[in-house]
């Protein structure tokens, strides 16, 4: 996966072969992006914190669509990223905490890209594992 500091890209290894899963998984990523590239120019802690409501809140609706799908796939592990996705939740929730009312633009940059490794780091270890079951 190819990315700079702030910015992730999308690529093939991110996807999961389920077109309606990678556009929701682009957007997500395109989010998280901008996320960062607003905390990177500057932008006022109280939009930040409105994007980041608006990547939560895409991230729960996707998790539910995702497991809906996986399940219509009769995905054997779903129960475990189900899992996976209640930790995330709960990641991304601590994270809307700390950034409530936070003004220190550079504690906004550690949170951004905080959001930006959790998730596409589990986008690239599900593509993984979901990959491995579709093959077979």
């Amino acid at each position: 996966m190819e990315q700079s500091l702030w910015e992730s890209t999308w690529n093939s290894d991110m996807a999961f072969g389920i077109p309606e899963l990678d556009d929701e998984h682009r957007s997500l990523v395109a989010r998280i992006n901008d996320l960062n590239h607003a905390i990177a120019m500057g932008l006022e802690p109280d939009k930040l914190e409105l994007l980041l409501t608006q990547i939560f809140e895409e991230a729960l609706v996707h998790f539910t669509h995702e497991e809906s799908v996986l399940a219509q796939a009769k995905y054997p592990l779903l129960k475990g990223h189900a899992l996976l996705h209640e930790r995330l939740k709960a990641e991304l929730e601590n994270v809307a905490r700390q950034c409530h009312c936070l003004e220190d633009l550079n504690l906004w940059a550690e949170y951004g890209l905080l959001v930006r490794q959790l998730f596409c780091d589990h986008l690239l270890d599900e593509v993984k594992r979901y990959s491995e079951f579709h093959r077979v």
